[in-house]
């Protein structure tokens, strides 16, 4: 649906003696982005450039919580582990034009990919003798960009420039 993965744990304990809760949350997002323009495929602009390019989105979320009371002790623990993996592929094997005349102004080939994973947990509540609380935030980016221009036997004929960028930005937060 475009809009990454999404997680959300709470958990809520109370006795009288002792309370004691485990929350786990594990969101895992890998997403795929695949632009090819084949062998043998040709490409003309007459009036302006050619434009191959791939944008990628890869992002998950994720929180936990945890809250409660126990008359004599509390024990809580908690862990959310979030990670965004993935692969961006662009890949320009083809022809601009096969003739002697140039057969666009310029060729712009570019990827671009965001990966990031945040991760979130928190834990409160008490007890008259003892709070025991403990847990971890994990959160890990590891995407893949690949971008691939001019395959066996490609002819790019174009009057001024090629032009190829590829950017990753990745980030991950806990």
């Amino acid at each position: 649906d475009g809009y990454g993965a999404f997680g959300n744990a709470e958990g809520t304990c109370v006795a009288l003696l002792a309370a004691v809760d485990h929350t786990v949350i594990d969101v895992d997002n890998n997403s795929l982005v695949d632009v090819t323009v084949a062998e043998n495929m040709s490409l003309t602009s007459t009036s302006g450039d050619i434009n191959v390019a791939a944008r990628h989105s890869n992002e998950a979320y994720g929180a936990g919580s945890t809250g409660g009371f126990g008359g004599f002790a509390r024990v809580a623990d908690i862990t959310a582990d979030i990670k965004a993996t993935g692969t961006t592929n662009v890949s320009f094997l083809g022809d601009v034009g096969d003739g002697t005349a140039a057969a666009a102004s310029d060729i712009n080939f570019d990827a671009a990919a965001l990966s990031a994973a945040t991760s979130t947990m928190s834990s409160g509540g008490g007890s008259i003798f003892g709070d025991f609380a403990e847990g971890q935030a994990n959160a890990t980016t590891n995407h893949t960009i690949n971008a691939t221009f001019g395959g066996s036997g490609s002819t790019m004929n174009v009057a001024n420039n090629i032009n190829g960028k590829a950017f990753l930005l990745a980030d991950a937060d806990a």
